[in-house]
């Protein structure tokens, strides 16, 4: 019986390895899965690791002699060549493969045919064979392609390889001996899928006879050399030689400091984790629901007795603080934060400063993770993350990387990008009409040409996206756009908010409440069209309006105007009080909402929504329960108003019920998300 289960062949190359090759060896004798061949290949030891092997009294092992040092590759292919196994599994001389590894690699390659190369993540051990600290590897094939060209997304004495890659692609390069594995690995990645378990499957020794310390740098050039081929051969895209001259910098690193930041990256994951979130506003400069969503997860994670740094823009605040924990450090910049041109943050000058600062930060400071919270620091974060090997998270808050109008993704629902040609044709002009109030030809001029600057910015985020370690959703909506425009999201991960304030409201006025940008997108026109109806039949009920934009004009033009009172812009803390005290909340959006935070700040103060279904909102709005969902239509949006005004007390009474799960669902589980995430990656 035993013999019909598929052979695999464990290949040791070894080369004065006495100090250790007795607790490899052993660690494969001691296998539960027990049908293996281990094949030793002795590079010319000049010491006792030979006689060592030698008593091992097991006819599954191999010893194989070359008769002068010929190198890892070498050593290797002999090895490969003698394999008899249908499965090939990898082992170092200095390393301990835990008595569950073979069986547990074997089993998934089994039940996974698709996936040609397993490999594990590691316990991390010193000379003295304690545990010192734990490794962990991207597990997709999806993040492992992404991270690859940038950097070994294995551990290669973890790896089990199908006997039939080596047959397809052929054996080790001996000319990239060091970083003989990573060029095998970009050689077979276009054509075969990989993954990593997330179990720890051996314990990788760290000492000082280790060769990746004393022959760092040789690996480095070789790990170099193998990308350049890659490009030239393999397919790789050409603008990734921009990429190797970056890489380039690493070589300027000392050897002894290389292997000092080799043994902390190893060392014991703390259960405080540093993290740095880079946006472009933060309160009390905000210009939305996205600068208080990121200030709510930070506030969180502080209270989880996590490091959280925030690295923004000064638009006038103190450039050092620490705000609940929170700690704010603001550069200076161009001052006025409120400019709605899309160059702003998208020029020469924003790339060199954040290069600098977030450069700068990262050498005076200890950080785990970087998080980019704002879509226009992507590119500077992914090429520093990559240098310096620190993770890169990204949540996408709109889709600007997509489309900087996006009316395409709105359009008939279909969620797919336009063409260059369509956005010129269709999508300029389209908000030209909507969007600007009798333009001049300046206006115009000006908007074509800071339009297409937009849409070529787009294509440069959506770029390095391919890089980040994660792409965050703010809801499955969002995330649904994205992927039907091939781009690749990790997870949906809902936006923060505190749940405290939550309590049941006694006075209540007899008003509608709307809060966001006074624009089309927003349905803003919409509303005063639904509220124009019903105005006619009920004389008592009043609008109440937060924000700003254009279509504030339109406010006096209705015949309802003195019942329509114009608020403004509200400092975020001060409109609860509106949202506590309103009859009803409404949300009209017209455009795909990625989110749509005022419909939930709404339902944490007790308030009923009326949203229409376009975007994430459904998503936050349990219909005819918490609140109703409609068409975006005038009509639709005004039987919504009625049917939510006359069923007002069963709404807040089932948003009372809804608390607990709602807390959970957007106050809890956020931040326990990103901390597995962030552990996951760190």
């Amino acid at each position: 019986m035993e013999k019909q289960k598929p052979l695999v062949s464990v290949i040791l190359p070894v080369r004065n390895a006495e100090k250790f090759i007795d607790d490899a060896v052993q660690s494969i004798v001691h296998q539960s899965y027990k049908h293996w061949e281990l094949i030793v290949i002795d590079d010319h030891s000049t010491d006792r690791t030979t006689s060592m092997i030698r008593k091992f009294r097991d006819r599954r092992i191999t010893l194989l002699h070359l008769t002068k040092t010929q190198g890892i590759s070498a050593a290797l292919n002999v090895g490969i060549q003698k394999a008899h196994g249908e499965y090939v599994a990898r082992m170092d001389a200095d390393d301990r493969a835990l008595p569950h590894r073979l069986q547990t690699q074997m089993t998934y390659l089994q039940s996974h045919p698709e996936i040609a190369v397993i490999g594990t993540n590691v316990n991390v051990i010193g000379a003295n064979g304690k545990q010192i600290g734990i490794r962990t590897m991207p597990q997709s094939d999806t993040e492992i392609k992404r991270r690859i060209f940038f950097s070994s997304p294995f551990i290669h004495p973890t790896i089990m390889i199908r006997a039939k890659v080596f047959k397809r692609f052929g054996l080790y390069d001996f000319q990239f001996d060091g970083a003989e594995d990573y060029e095998l690995l970009l050689r077979i990645a276009h054509h075969v899928k990989m993954n990593n378990l997330p179990e720890r499957l051996l314990d990788y020794r760290l000492s000082e006879h280790q060769a990746s310390f004393s022959k760092m740098q040789k690996t480095l050039v070789r790990s170099q050399k193998a990308r350049f081929q890659a490009i030239k051969k393999y397919g790789y895209p050409k603008l990734y030689v921009i990429l190797i001259a970056l890489f380039q910098l690493k070589l300027l690193i000392p050897a002894s400091l290389k292997k000092y930041l080799l043994q902390k990256s190893f060392a014991n994951k703390s259960s405080t984790l540093s993290i740095l979130m880079l946006t472009e506003f933060y309160p009390p400069f905000d210009r939305g629901g996205s600068e208080w969503s990121a200030y709510y997860l930070a506030q969180e994670l502080v209270r989880n007795e996590h490091a959280v740094h925030i690295l923004t823009p000064n638009f006038g605040s103190k450039s050092r603080e620490v705000v609940k924990g929170i700690q704010i450090h603001r550069f200076r910049y161009l001052k006025h934060y409120n400019a709605q041109t899309p160059m702003y943050f998208t020029n020469p000058l924003w790339f060199v400063i954040t290069i600098w600062q977030i450069s700068i930060f990262l050498i005076n400071h200890k950080v785990d993770v970087l998080h980019v919270q704002g879509k226009y620091y992507l590119p500077q974060v992914v090429l520093l993350g990559k240098l310096l090997r620190k993770p890169v998270i990204v949540t996408l808050r709109d889709y600007i990387a997509l489309c900087p109008h996006a009316f395409c993704i709105t359009k008939n629902r279909g969620y797919q990008r336009c063409s260059f040609s369509y956005f010129v044709r269709q999508e300029i002009p389209y908000f030209i009409a909507h969007y600007r109030r009798n333009p001049h030809l300046f206006i115009k001029l000006y908007t074509y040409i800071s339009s297409i600057y937009a849409w070529c910015i787009g294509r440069i985020l959506k770029y390095f996206l391919k890089f980040s370690d994660a792409n965050i959703t703010i809801s499955q909506l969002e995330k649904k756009v994205y992927q039907e425009n091939n781009v690749s999201i990790a997870q949906v991960i809902y936006n923060s908010i505190a749940f405290s304030k939550t309590q049941k409201s006694t006075r209540i006025n007899n008003s509608i409440l709307f809060i966001g940008r006074l624009t089309p997108g927003k349905g803003f026109d919409l509303l005063l069209k639904a509220f124009a109806m019903l105005a006619e039949k009920n004389k008592q009920i009043t609008l109440q309006v937060i924000g700003q934009g254009f279509l504030q004009s339109e406010i006096k033009l209705q015949k309802q105007d003195m019942r329509i009172k114009y608020i403004g812009k509200l400092p975020h803390q001060k409109v609860y009080r509106f949202l506590k005290y309103a009859k009803i909340v409404v949300v009209p959006s017209v455009w795909e909402e990625p989110f749509g935070r005022v419909a939930l700040e709404a339902l944490v103060a007790g308030t009923p929504v009326v949203v229409t279904n376009r975007g994430a909102l459904p998503e936050i709005v349990k219909d005819n329960v918490t609140g109703i969902v409609v068409e975006p239509t005038k009509e639709s949006l005004y039987l919504g108003i009625q049917k939510a005004l006359k069923q007002n007390l069963d709404l807040r009474k089932n948003i009372q019920k809804q608390n607990l799960a709602m807390k959970e669902k957007f106050g809890i589980k956020p931040v326990e998300n990103y901390e597995m995430l962030y552990r996951r990656l760190v």
